[in-house]
């Protein structure tokens, strides 16, 4: 299926929260629908928010499939590896054989794989506690000088630590502003690992990292 006959297949209430582009910029207003879900939801949403291997991501209510809608209720993301849905295990309304039966054509259907995630694996660290403490600063104001300044040092190194970039373009205290901009999906950094001065940040999209289906499919199993 074309990406846009599966525009046209998708409700009014797939189409809510989605956000686009390696410009984009996840602000509390555009996850407001999603954030008024359960914890384990929002959290899921906050990390594909901040995730550099996540193009965009929406919560998706329900799927066509001949002619019926199948519930689904899943936030599903648009990876460097594919459409995924995220199925979490411990907060997810309850199924019958039937009903997930169908789920699973519809996925298949709409050629998306499914990722079986609980939420102690979504809050887990170092990626929950990096996750957070980026987001806290997701309102910060960068002005556009110094967003300059930090992609020319970027263009012209290609990565520098967290540290070092502070001293490129003359901030003292950089890991505010460097959250900011990943937030706006500016910078990235390796969400796996521990956000510290010494942590190394690149533009967006100047590396390879592996998607989030990726780290699931290796903590609790996937299915596709």
């Amino acid at each position: 299926m074309t990406r846009n006959k599966a525009q046209q297949a998708r409700t009014p209430c797939e189409r809510e929260s989605i956000s686009e582009g390696p410009a984009a910029t996840f602000s509390a207003s555009s996850l407001a629908d999603i954030r008024r879900g359960t914890m384990a939801r929002s959290t899921l949403a906050i990390q594909l928010a901040l995730d550099p291997s996540v193009r965009s991501f929406q919560f998706v209510s329900s799927l066509a499939l001949t002619d019926q809608a199948v519930p689904v209720q899943m936030l599903v993301a648009d990876t460097n590896g594919g459409r995924v849905a995220f199925d979490i295990v411990d907060d997810r309304p309850e199924r019958d054989l039937d009903e997930d039966g169908l789920l699973l054509i519809a996925l298949q259907r709409h050629k998306i794989g499914l990722v079986e995630i609980d939420s102690a694996t979504i809050g887990s660290d170092p990626r929950g506690s990096n996750c957070r403490n980026i987001w806290r600063h997701r309102d910060r104001r960068v002005n556009t000088h110094l967003i300059a300044a930090v992609e020319r040092a970027l263009d012209e190194r290609s990565e520098l630590t967290i540290r070092d970039l502070g001293d490129v373009v003359g901030l003292r205290h950089p890991m505010p502003t460097v959250c900011a901009l990943i937030c706006q999906r500016r910078l990235e950094t390796d969400l796996d690992q521990h956000l510290t001065l010494r942590s190394v940040v690149r533009r967006l999209g100047h590396s390879h990292h592996p998607a989030l289906l990726t780290a699931s499919r290796e903590k609790i199993g996937a299915r596709d």
